[in-house]
């Protein structure tokens, strides 16, 4: 609760961070991206030896502790040092592996920062979400509580216990289930404004010098058009996703149940159940994401759009599937980076006196804990800000795989555009290649096996 002006200065330098991060895209890109892998690295690395040398004496300055709490806070100080010791060690392996694609992954990046240059208006987006779905959860909330209140109390203090009607119940589930509703609804309008902005830029088109005249309140126009003519569309994305997500907290709910029980056959198949729950979840989001871009471009409704999706996917989805990865990398790369540098800049915040001191107002005892919340909510600012960069090089990507199949050619694509879809079509050409010559090569080794057996 005293640490509210570090997460205050974290949440402002994350969104910071997150624009200047877009922005320097569009001049740095390839230079930007490995600069981030190193300064991740050597941050990570630097993080892993302090914590692991001096964790120890950081943690239990505070002569007040006791034996256990000080042991307590040795462990957890070699456990972070750990942690950040091997998200290392896998940044550097990501570093290596993926070397081939950081130059198509630049490509890619560039393009999508070039329509976010010219619509700058879509930078704003995740914070108008933000905004919008933060009031509503509020407002969700204060109607649960009103609703909650109208049960039967019995007893008092800790022992209070809440007596529901069955119409009761029945409301509340009703009231939780529509607020997750339009709460998704929300992400399903703001996905199909960016992907109509967005759109709008790859058809407009483009003068002598290549450029487009593009509305920069595309995006308001898009939001405008989403809820005026495709909310029915959007709201039963929507509620498929809702209703699997329910799904899902029941489950988890069931774990959480189960483990008073302690009863491991329940537990495995309660795990089981949620893991493919899980996947079939991303798997509908994926499909409804895209979805909400055919519709934004094709102005089809929710089943005639996820029917175009299915014939996008099986004529280019290797090519998708290719610039996805490199895009997954930059996501990678900027979630990281701003994720570290406000974990340091709060750790280094909490060494001040205003924080570390007893007798000051805004003492902080666990500064782990404060950094660890700290480091959440940068990771919850920088990933709101690659949602932003996905969806716009997903809707490109998609445009001109429409555009393939209605033409037979990218004819809105500028060259540059058709370029990277074509060398990524090699590359997962390649790939297929290799993936068949494997396949050969394991079929001749078992039939001269199997011939080698026939002669004995």
């Amino acid at each position: 609760r005293n640490g509210w002006p570090i997460l205050l200065a974290v949440a402002l330098v994350a969104v910071a961070l997150g624009y200047i991060y877009l922005i320097l895209l569009r001049l740095l890109a390839k230079g930007l991206i490995w600069l981030s892998l190193g300064f991740c690295i050597v941050a990570l690395a630097g993080a892993s030896w302090y914590f692991w040398a001096e964790g120890h004496t950081a943690l239990t300055s505070n002569n007040n502790m006791t034996i256990a709490e000080m042991q307590e806070m040795d462990l957890i100080a070699k456990v972070v040092s750990v942690v950040a010791a091997i998200t290392a060690c896998g940044v550097m392996c990501l570093s290596c592996c993926c070397a081939s694609e950081i130059d198509l992954s630049t490509r890619c990046l560039q393009q999508s920062t070039q329509v976010l240059w010219k619509m700058p208006l879509i930078l704003l987006a995740p914070l108008v979400k933000a905004i919008a779905k933060g009031c509503l959860a509020l407002a969700f909330f204060y109607g649960c509580v009103l609703l909650w209140s109208t049960a039967k109390v019995t007893g008092q203090g800790t022992n209070r216990h809440y007596d529901f009607t069955p119409e009761q119940e029945v409301y509340i589930a009703i009231w939780i289930a529509v607020s997750f509703w339009i709460l998704e609804l929300v992400s399903a309008i703001y996905q199909f404004s960016i992907a109509y902005a967005v759109a709008k830029y790859y058809y407009t088109p483009s003068d002598n010098r290549g450029d487009r005249a593009v509305d920069p309140f595309a995006l308001v126009q898009g939001t405008k058009v989403g809820v005026m003519s495709h909310l029915g569309s959007l709201a039963f994305g929507s509620a498929i996703i809702t209703v699997l997500e329910l799904i899902e907290k029941a489950l988890q709910y069931a774990e959480l149940k189960d483990e008073e029980d302690n009863n491991q056959v329940v537990e495995c198949m309660v795990r089981c159940i949620l893991c493919c729950c899980r996947c079939v979840r991303i798997c509908v989001e994926y499909v409804s994401k895209n979805a909400y871009i055919d519709m934004a471009v094709s102005a089809s409704n929710f089943c005639t759009a996820i029917r175009n999706v299915g014939h996008v996917m099986l004529d280019h989805g290797a090519a998708m599937a290719v610039l996805n990865g490199a895009n997954f990398l930059f996501q990678v790369v900027g979630v990281v980076g701003i994720t570290t540098t406000c974990g340091l800049m709060a750790w280094a915040l909490l060494g001040l006196d205003t924080f570390s001191h007893t007798s000051s107002s805004y003492y902080v005892a666990n500064h782990v804990l404060a950094t660890a919340v700290a480091c959440g909510l940068a990771l919850i600012v920088s990933w709101a800000f690659m949602t932003v960069f996905d969806m716009t090089s997903d809707t490109l990507l998609f445009c001109m795989a429409m555009d393939i199949r209605q033409h037979g050619s990218a004819v809105n694509a500028d060259h540059r555009l058709k370029e990277l879809f074509n060398q990524a079509r090699q590359t997962a050409a390649r790939a297929q290649r290799a993936k068949e010559q494997k396949q050969q090569k394991l079929q001749a080794t078992n039939a001269r096996g199997a011939a080698k057996n026939s002669k004995r």
